[in-house]
């Protein structure tokens, strides 16, 4: 039956479908990227514990936490009023001058130091030293692709098509917090 159609358990099930279709796509092509990143850097035995911080992160933050926020850039256009083309570049500026610097950045570092157990300390001074070179490589990144994900792909499957593109920047963005 169509969306409009369901009952309240059955658009709640088809939901949830979602959610868990995007956590798992996003945290099984987080922890691949990871594992490809450290067969790179190739000096050092596998860091399971980064493995599990890396996909831990990339499960809840884009696949659960993106979806909201996506959720939001289409409301913000349509009351904004907007055509297609500019509400895909408000979205892409959102995302990438807003949302990116204040909460996925620190959200990546905080989520994956507390989980391979380091001190506050360092979790502060790995953030320090890596945000802005993350931060320009981003948008390097996702400034291009976010525009065209936000522009054409629909709404339905962003969170996936990010999780998809999120596997090289994972390895990008592994790679450097991990030098």
């Amino acid at each position: 039956s169509a969306p409009c159609c369901d009952s309240p358990s059955r658009a709640m099930r088809r939901r949830a479908l979602a959610h868990a279709r995007n956590i798992l796509a996003a945290g099984g092509l987080g922890c691949a990227a990871d594992g490809i990143c450290q067969a790179y850097e190739g000096d050092k035995p596998f860091d399971r514990r980064r493995n599990i911080a890396i996909t831990t992160f990339n499960a809840g933050y884009v696949g659960y936490v993106c979806e909201l926020v996506y959720r939001v850039y289409p409301q913000l256009a349509g009351a904004l009023r907007l055509r297609k083309a500019q509400g895909a570049v408000l979205a892409t500026i959102l995302d990438n001058f807003i949302h990116v610097p204040a909460a996925y950045m620190p959200a990546f570092y905080i989520t994956t130091g507390v989980i391979k157990g380091y001190s506050t300390q360092t979790i502060k001074e790995n953030f320090e030293k890596h945000w802005w070179e993350s931060l320009r490589m981003c948008w390097v990144f996702w400034i291009p692709y976010q525009t065209l994900n936000f522009y054409a792909v629909p709404m339905q499957y962003r969170v996936v098509s990010v999780a998809c593109a999120n596997f090289a920047w994972v390895v990008i963005l592994d790679h450097i917090a991990h030098r």
